[in-house]
């Protein structure tokens, strides 16, 4: 992550937020079939009456990493690199690969979802899956994109608004609104490669279902 960049763990205030709501989801259905089977798992075992609670927490904690994805690169960066105006970029006879060309985009919204999920295990035996449903969208006020070699090397950003939910058992339990200020440029290091959407070969990405709304990207590259 870039030191100016931003997670979506931060962005959604994952710790804070699961601090608060810990106890009603505790109490949800979906944790209740885990204990049971946790129950099943240690028969005649004596457990003590925390250890349900603490090991729901301490699951509750891995979601910091979970959704620990750089904001700019594996969400901005991953679905503009997938956009149709961009494809003309992978042409190096218009576009010598030597040479940096400025890309600006108007405002716009972008929207992404996402499933981490944690599955817990007891003496080696699953205890079932635990999914978590997170989906974001995020109004980008204007944004400059440096690409060169068919790829998005740096961004340009000025102010970001987004609002998130995350929910858990087919219950949402956080709502998040945040705006964001990205000054100066996000280095993507080896960069973002422009490529065809769903392209074969193409790995797994934070991304899922992106959306850039038509006719997002305007005025023509300047080169320098």
């Amino acid at each position: 992550m870039t030191s100016n960049s931003i997670t979506l763990s931060q962005f959604l205030d994952i710790k804070k937020q699961v601090a608060d709501k810990g106890k009603e989801l505790f109490n949800s259905q979906q944790v209740q079939n885990l204990k049971q089977k946790i129950a099943q798992e240690k028969e005649g075992v004596k457990l003590a009456g925390s250890f349900y609670e603490n090991i729901f927490m301490l699951m509750l904690d891995k979601l910091d990493d979970l959704l620990n994805i750089d904001i700019p690169k594996d969400v901005f960066a991953a679905a503009w690199s997938k956009h149709k105006d961009l494809l003309e970029y992978r042409d190096s006879e218009q576009y010598p690969p030597e040479v940096t060309f400025l890309v600006p985009l108007v405002e716009h919204s972008l929207k992404t979802e996402h499933t981490p999920s944690i599955e817990p295990s007891l003496a080696g035996k699953s205890l079932g899956k635990l999914e978590l449903e997170v989906e974001v969208e995020f109004l980008i006020k204007g944004a400059i994109l440096e690409v060169r070699d068919a790829k998005i090397m740096k961004i340009r950003l000025s102010t970001i608004k987004g609002t998130g939910t995350l929910g858990f058992a087919g219950i949402s339990f956080l709502e998040k609104e945040n705006s964001l200020e990205l000054p100066g440029i996000l280095d993507l290091g080896e960069g973002i490669p422009i490529r065809e959407p769903f392209e074969r070969g193409d790995r797994a990405k934070a991304v899922e279902n992106p959306g850039i709304e038509d006719k997002a990207l305007e005025g023509n590259p300047r080169a320098s």
